[in-house]
């Protein structure tokens, strides 16, 4: 009688075994091919700001204020700088968010870290919230950086997810006297790499009712560079 060991492998052996490395290759070759179109199709997330609208404008802000004597309407004009967050891939992005990470302000010897700052997300325009559910390619969306008013034009406010109270006399977290500064910001989505932007705003605390004039005179805001990686401090 003989052994398994003098087995001789017939054809029907060889169709199996064949099969068998087939099925492995084939279910490789389809695992790498959705990792590759993961990677060479995912959403690409860029920053943009133009100096004029509709990125940068005016608005006229009407509501109600609480005084002494009770609750007073009030109206005043409002100058917003709006980032433009585009998708340049070809795939939608998904829960995107954009978050202010670290602020710097420039004095005689050079770029100084302020100290009151700390990291907060942005708002979506319009809509207030934080995260945006989806960023499909080539629609973009903004998304709200500062604003300054007519009636308190000697001062800008970031526009965070929340307005952190003063950490000292007159000093905010959120809210800056005229200056320049660089801000580095985050744009994030939950199935893309951050892309990590230096953006700098010149502010000379004078009003215009032109919201080109505000945006190229006197609260100018301008992305210098972008790129996948964190920026240590600014040149």
């Amino acid at each position: 009688m003989a052994s398994p060991a003098d087995h001789t492998p017939t054809l029907a052996d060889w169709l199996i075994a064949i099969g068998t490395i087939a099925t492995a290759v084939l279910a490789l070759l389809l695992a790498t091919r959705d990792q590759l179109q993961r990677w060479l199709f995912q959403p690409r997330l860029r920053l943009r700001i133009r100096q004029g609208p509709p990125d940068c404008t005016t608005i006229e802000a009407k509501g109600f204020v609480q005084t002494p004597k009770g609750t007073a309407p009030f109206q005043e004009t409002q100058f917003y700088c709006r980032f433009s967050v585009d998708n340049e891939g070809r795939r939608r992005a998904d829960d995107v968010a954009v978050r202010l990470i670290r602020l710097w302000h420039r004095e005689k010897l050079g770029w100084v870290d302020d100290a009151s700052f700390f990291p907060l997300h942005l708002k979506w325009s319009h809509v207030g919230t934080t995260v945006t559910p989806a960023l499909d390619p080539r629609l973009p969306r903004h998304c709200d950086f500062c604003h300054c008013t007519e009636n308190e034009h000697d001062r800008f406010h970031l526009e965070t997810e929340v307005e952190p109270y003063e950490v000292a006399p007159g000093v905010f977290p959120s809210i800056k006297p005229p200056g320049t500064y660089r801000i580095e910001a985050a744009v994030t989505a939950a199935n893309a790499r951050a892309q990590y932007a230096i953006v700098e705003l010149e502010f000379d605390g004078v009003w215009s009712d032109d919201a080109v004039d505000m945006a190229t005179e006197h609260l100018v805001p301008s992305v210098l560079r972008q790129g996948s990686k964190p920026y240590e401090r600014p040149e």
